[in-house]
């Protein structure tokens, strides 16, 4: 398991949002589940959540929660 802390941002250009920017935190938790014998033929899972939290003034929502799965292979 391991934790990451992400940094996102969106520029709008045109609509009623001309020249608006947003920003977000994203603290986020990572599991990864394999096999206890893995080899690297074999598939990983890595799971993740996190929350986006706005920072900036103007944004279109907040606590916005984010989940994931990826497989490696």
């Amino acid at each position: 398991m391991w934790l990451d802390v992400e940094n996102n941002a969106a520029f709008n250009k045109g609509g009623p949002v001309d020249g608006k920017a947003q920003n977000f935190i994203t603290p986020t938790a990572f599991y990864m589940v394999w096999r206890k014998d893995w080899k690297p033929t074999y598939a990983a899972a890595i799971l993740n959540a996190g929350m986006q939290i706005a920072t900036s003034e103007f944004h279109s929502y907040n606590h916005n929660l984010i989940s994931e799965m990826r497989v490696l292979f």
